[in-house]
């Protein structure tokens, strides 16, 4: 029992090895070299927020805060890492608070700020929410990068 299309999947298999052989298709990226880490203030565990790294140039690379305190970052895609060399490090941790002082969900909190009812609760000082003030940078180099930021009492 013969396919009337074998020619087909022939010149699709034989396009795809040649597509892997000249190095993959699509534009090519820069490499990326897997991080994360924990971040903690005051020497207990940041439950929620964004680390950003900002490499002097090439794109920066982003991960949200578990409620561990842990991050892994990206750069193209999920997990991929940071660009390899010196970063300047932002964390943005923070959440908004109603009038009745309990923290509220995340889509009450954008809620919140849009609407200027709600208050900022800073859970680590807000100069390290800033590019141009967090006193943070790190280098990222080939292989795997784990990254701590302990985070003194200002």
């Amino acid at each position: 029992m013969g396919c009337k299309h074998t020619g087909f999947y022939l010149l699709l298999a034989a396009c795809g090895i040649a597509c892997l052989a000249a190095g993959g298709c699509g534009p090519k990226r820069p490499e990326t070299f897997p991080v994360s880490g924990r971040v903690t203030y005051k020497g207990q565990p940041v439950a929620r927020g964004l680390v950003a790294f900002y490499p002097a140039e090439g794109r920066m690379a982003t991960g949200d805060i578990g409620p561990d305190g842990r991050y892994s970052l990206t750069t193209f895609h999920a997990g991929d890492g940071a660009l390899p060399g010196r970063h300047g490090v932002t964390i943005d941790a923070k959440r908004i608070v109603g009038a009745s002082g309990q923290p509220t969900s995340l889509r009450e909190e954008s809620r919140m700020v849009s609407l200027g009812t709600g208050k900022v609760e800073w859970l680590v000082p807000e100069e390290y929410s800033h590019h141009e003030t967090s006193p943070l940078t790190t280098e990222v180099t080939r292989g795997e990068n784990t990254i701590n930021f302990d985070l003194p009492a200002r």
